[in-house]
């Protein structure tokens, strides 16, 4: 009898091991395979990406877009870093000099109707410039533009503009007169942030 309740013993306690054993080879498996994992999402103004990953976040380069924003989830821990690939217009002007000449009532540039604009350092650009007039009287408005340049240090005029110049400043609706054509712009080939600003001679 007493070699009996000994066998038992043995037996009880090697269960028990090996139960502990089993406990802990899941656990490793749920910490490897839940917490490495990690998703991550893509996306810039050329289209948005998404993909999977395991520990780590791929990414792909964007056709149109300089700026690129990356999230990467791996757990309860959500990181997001944005990118910049080097040429940031933040916004677009236009004005236009020349004797006598009154305030412009409507004054822009844009890309694309775009205002901001993110490329990338030495490519070119083309740009809408628009003023509008209204109320001429006196000759305070221009009938042409003769001459377009760039305000901003390290751009450049690519001629010729479209129409090329001299361009009609053509009356619209009521008495608004508008001076509008596209011009080419270079840009700087290092990195740039900031505005941009085509000044046009009336």
């Amino acid at each position: 009898m007493r070699f009996r309740r000994r066998g038992i013993e043995k037996g009880l306690v090697g269960g028990v091991v090996a139960l502990l054993v089993i406990v802990v080879g899941v656990g490793y498996y749920l910490s490897t395979s839940v917490l490495g994992s990690s998703s991550t999402t893509q996306s810039s103004s050329g289209g948005a990406v998404s993909s999977s990953s395991t520990g780590s976040a791929s990414s792909t380069s964007p056709s149109s877009s300089a700026v690129q924003t990356i999230t990467v989830t791996s757990g309860n821990v959500t990181t997001t870093t944005t990118t910049s690939y080097g040429l940031d217009i933040t916004n677009m002007y236009a004005d236009m000099i020349g004797a006598g000449l009154q305030a412009p009532y409507q004054n822009s540039s844009s890309v694309g109707d775009n205002s901001v604009y993110h490329g990338t350092p030495g490519q070119q650009i083309q740009v809408e410039f628009d003023v509008v007039y209204q109320l001429c009287a006196n000759g305070s408005c221009p009938s042409q533009v003769s001459a377009v340049v760039i305000a901003n240090q390290g751009f450049s005029i690519i001629p010729p503009t479209v129409p090329p110049m001299p361009v009609a400043c053509v009356a619209t609706t009521g008495v608004n007169i508008e001076c509008e054509f596209l011009v080419t712009v270079q840009t700087p080939s290092t990195p740039y942030t900031g505005t941009l600003t085509l000044v046009a001679q009336g």
